[in-house]
């Protein structure tokens, strides 16, 4: 059974990359590239200009709940998107699940100017993205700069976590109680989350 997560892949050519995403946008699929924003200086000027770049040349990610719309739609001759292929292995279309996007959701956060960057809120609930603790849930309790610190349930003091490793959580989580927050001199050495990365395929329909 195909869950609501995974997204298919779809692959264009490198000059396509973003046109194609954008234009599958516009036509109402969920579709999404990790991109980054660069800048360049004009020829004989001083005057500097932003552009974006895919971070994974030739390939966007499209929710799968509509693949078979976009099988029809890549048959098709005449379209408004430029050309592409959905992927397909050994007779089945890979499906990518969100987690495993989630190596990638981090590097295009990473590489965003600081003003571009998504902020957090003091009380807004978040959760790790990736790494040991993926999908840990917790509390916001002070934004600074590029790190954000986290109350996690069950944890006595906040962690200190860079912000491009966090998401917001839209389920509900407990913040952790003043008394939970205390925690002796000898027990406040953290280890730091690791990081995980590479896409693996959750799940290949026919």
């Amino acid at each position: 059974m195909m869950e609501n997560g995974n997204w298919c892949i779809l692959r264009t050519a490198a000059p396509s990359t973003l046109r194609l995403m954008e234009s599958l946008v516009s036509a109402g699929f969920d579709a999404w590239t990790p991109t980054v924003t660069l800048s360049r200086r004009l020829p004989r000027s001083r005057k500097r200009v932003q552009y974006p770049v895919p971070l994974v040349s030739r390939f966007v990610f499209a929710r799968a709940d509509r693949i078979d719309d976009l099988v029809r739609l890549a048959a098709t001759e005449r379209k408004a998107q430029p050309a592409f292929s959905v992927f397909r292995y050994m007779g089945g279309y890979p499906l990518i699940s969100d987690r495993n996007l989630e190596p990638l959701r981090t590097a295009e956060q990473r590489e965003k100017p600081k003003e571009d960057r998504r902020a957090f809120a003091k009380g807004e609930a978040v959760r790790l993205a990736e790494g040991a603790f993926a999908g840990m849930s917790g509390i916001v309790e002070l934004a600074k700069g590029s790190h954000v610190l986290v109350c996690f349930p069950g944890w006595r003091i906040p962690i200190k976590i860079e912000a491009f490793h966090l998401r917001p959580d839209v389920a509900k989580v407990g913040t952790p109680s003043r008394a939970r927050l205390a925690r002796p001199a000898d027990e406040r050495n953290e280890a730091a989350p690791k990081t995980v990365a590479g896409l693996v395929p959750t799940e290949q329909v026919q």
